[in-house]
């Protein structure tokens, strides 16, 4: 989640991998970040693989 100070601005989903040529890796993550920031009320998400896509 990123603050500033009047509150909660986006929401971060971290996959630890998104396979390359398997988009249903990058839909399922982006369908379960946009479900959490929809929930929470928030405009926006980013969706990060720390071993990268």
């Amino acid at each position: 989640m990123v603050w500033n100070e009047h509150g909660p601005l986006t929401l971060s989903e971290d996959n630890l991998r998104i396979r390359p040529g398997v988009p249903v890796d990058l839909e399922a993550a982006m369908n379960q970040a946009r479900s959490n920031a929809l929930l929470l009320g928030l405009p926006s998400f980013v969706v990060a693989a720390p071993e990268g896509m």
